[in-house]
């Protein structure tokens, strides 16, 4: 069996080539949109990524704890689980006690702190401190 136009021989019919669907409307192979490697039905609808993408629901999407950036996923802040970008948290890390501080930051709530914004997990206050920047040094007492 002979193929043509982007396409190769089966044992019985001739399929697009890989990164190539078939539109099934005029016979034509057209190419997988980025970041699918090779895709069914529509360019869009994908059944492979690139290396730096998970395949979900026939979608290519970036890892958490990283935002698409169109071309790229890159690295959320790093209180984040997952974020719309570089600074902007629609989940916090979970296990961490961070909650977000209403600009989409994930921060340690009042009565706990984090080690000069390093820390990933929230420590408790002394207690005599209602807020702190470390756990000897109250910003607040009660």
């Amino acid at each position: 069996m002979t193929c043509k136009n982007n396409r190769t021989a089966t044992a019985t019919f001739c399929t697009c080539n890989s990164g190539l669907f078939d539109d099934s409307s005029n016979e034509i192979c057209s190419l997988c949109t980025y970041p699918c490697i090779t895709c069914v039905t529509s360019s869009s609808t994908c059944t492979s990524c690139d290396s730096t993408r998970n395949l979900s629901s026939n979608a290519c999407v970036c890892p958490q704890k990283t935002y698409d950036t169109g071309l790229n996923c890159t690295a959320c802040h790093y209180s984040c689980q997952t974020c719309t970008n570089g600074s902007s948290c629609t989940t916090c890390l979970t296990g961490t006690g961070r909650v977000q501080d209403g600009s989409g930051i994930c921060v340690c709530p009042t009565g706990y702190h984090d080690e000069n914004g390093t820390s990933l997990t929230c420590s408790a206050c002394n207690s005599s401190c209602t807020s702190c920047v470390n756990s000897v040094s109250c910003s607040s007492c009660y």
